[in-house]
């Protein structure tokens, strides 16, 4: 009898678990479906912050002019000007750096206004609309025949005047924000009492940024869907299938190529490989740096690949300035990510770094969701790795008596390379490849041991 009980309280037991499971995939699914049609700019980084409408509408704004080519904004911003914000411009222009408050009307919606200047003067108004659950946003001008907004205007008007008698008295100061490598600047706000009764707005773009009408539209034209709209296809999780779109892939398999054809040189190449907002692959030559025999390895949030030669002379795999360069690119592309309005979000698990030499090719991915920084490392500090690095990597080398070539035991240099790297640079989450037509192998030490694993 006791047994029967016991038997009965556990499938009881097991049954509640059941449903829990199955509730909480649904609300997994759920909220996934959800977050799919939303943007990405109003869903706040973590469940207690809380969203910057103004940020995230000032964002549309200006990516609506990077897709469509447009200058609505006045700024003229191009592919490469995301986050650009003109001072001082005389050109008529929507500033930024200051707008109304979020407003939550009865109807749902969210509207954020911002002033349009012109010669240092308000000239009108734009407003940024959030609908249909926060799913569909409109963009465009106030009209000003109507009493409300005049009002709108004339609270815009006396705000910017005070702002810039504020600004004159600042005259000379370094910027601390807003304009390249500095952080965006925080917007001031001017609280404006939200429309009563049956106020309905017709904002009027001029282009249309999809398929809505009536300058509105849904997160996909402006990749930056939640839960990864846009058409997206997730990627592989497989670290080698993640590899293998890369390195199967036409223009980076031509820059394979090319880069093998410059091992003799005696300076490095490369090219830097990114993502178009249309989904097409940005192709760029790597330039060097002055006076120097190294490329500039510059990273941008679209980029993807960064690819490099060693010239001979170099040893035929990543350097511990090359790990340092991929540890920081991944430290940069987590702290992109966590600022709600740097949109699209980068996916650290594609981003590759490849190394092309006369005795292979190697690419480092990244196969985690964090890892640490490096430390800040002085000078005579770096200058002991390389000096490790040569020590440990020297076992794999041999010289010829007569002609001086170089030989490698390549096998005895990965292992050698990958002790370096546990001992000195470990970082967590960075994967090492051996690259070629044939394929690519993942390496990695057991119990001391290169261990070679081909991808299939």
């Amino acid at each position: 009898m006791k047994k029967n009980y016991i038997l009965k309280l556990l499938l009881i037991v097991a049954f509640n678990l059941s449903l829990h499971s199955c509730r909480t995939e649904d609300e997994i699914t759920r909220n996934t479906k959800e977050l799919a049609n939303k943007f990405q700019v109003f869903i706040p980084p973590t469940e207690t912050a809380k969203v910057d409408y103004p940020q995230g509408f000032a964002f549309l704004f200006k990516e609506y002019d990077r897709i469509h080519n447009t200058n609505f904004t006045g700024l003229k911003i191009s592919e490469k000007e995301v986050f650009s914000q003109k001072g001082n411009i005389s050109e008529e222009h929507i500033d930024f750096s200051i707008s109304s408050q979020a407003m939550k009307l009865d109807n749902g919606e969210i509207w954020v206004y911002f002033p349009v200047v012109e010669n240092g003067q308000v000239t009108k108004i734009v407003i940024g609309m959030l609908q249909n659950d926060e799913t569909y946003v409109k963009l465009g001008n106030l009209d000003q025949g109507e009493e409300y907004n005049q009002m709108v205007l004339q609270k815009f008007k006396q705000a910017y005047l005070k702002k810039t008698l504020s600004t004159s008295t600042n005259k000379g100061k370094e910027p601390t924000c807003g304009f390249e490598g500095l952080p965006p600047c925080d917007i001031d706000v001017i609280d404006i009492p939200p429309p009563r009764g049956p106020y309905h707005n017709t904002p009027y773009l001029g282009t249309n940024p999809s398929e809505g009408g009536g300058g509105g539209g849904g997160c996909a034209p402006y990749n930056n869907c939640g839960g990864g709209g846009g058409g997206i296809t997730p990627p592989p999780q497989n670290p080698c299938n993640r590899l293998k779109i890369q390195t199967t892939n036409p223009e980076f398999k031509s820059n394979v190529t090319t880069l093998e054809g410059k091992t003799g040189d005696d300076h490095e190449n490369g090219f830097r490989m990114g993502t178009n907002s249309d989904g097409t692959i940005q192709n760029q030559i790597l330039q060097n740096k002055p006076g120097t025999q190294q490329v500039d390895m510059s990273i941008f949030p679209n980029t993807i690949t960064l690819m490099h030669s060693h010239y001979d002379g170099l040893y035929p795999i990543f350097s511990p300035g090359d790990i340092l360069l991929f540890n920081q690119w991944i430290i940069w592309a987590q702290n992109w990510n966590s600022i709600a309005t740097n949109t699209p979000k980068i996916p650290l698990n594609n981003l590759t770094f490849t190394l092309v030499t006369s005795w292979g090719n190697y690419s480092f991915t990244f196969d985690g969701t964090n890892s640490s920084a490096f430390p800040n490392y002085t000078q005579q500090e770096f200058d002991n790795l390389n000096n490790q690095y040569q020590e440990m990597l020297n076992g794999a080398v041999s010289v010829a008596n007569v002609s001086g070539s170089v030989n490698y035991n390549m096998q005895e240099l990965e292992k050698q390379f990958l002790k370096f790297m546990d001992k000195n640079m470990s970082m967590s989450g960075a994967k090492l490849f051996r690259t070629g037509e044939g394929g690519n192998t993942a390496l990695s030490l057991v119990n001391g041991n290169l261990n070679e694993n081909n991808c299939p």
